[in-house]
């Protein structure tokens, strides 16, 4: 493994391998801004379409804990 890092860092610097990560590294801050803009809408939206789901989830929780006393007991 030492041998290939070696024989690696005389073929391509360091600087260079850093440089090209930093350019791939902004690349994708792009990409992945692109892609929440791009989908921020809907995002937003979901939030809108979840109201009343504590209540639901309520009505669920109750018959569930009322199951999980009889098994215990």
């Amino acid at each position: 493994m030492d041998a290939f890092i070696a024989d690696c860092r005389k073929r391509v610097p360091l600087e260079s391998v850093l440089a090209d990560l930093k350019e791939y590294s902004q690349s994708l801050d792009g990409e992945l801004l692109e892609l929440i803009n791009k989908d921020y809408a809907d995002f937003v939206n979901l939030s809108s379409h979840l109201v009343g789901l504590e209540k639901i989830i309520s009505d669920v929780r109750r018959p569930l804990l009322d199951v999980e006393e009889k098994v215990l007991v």
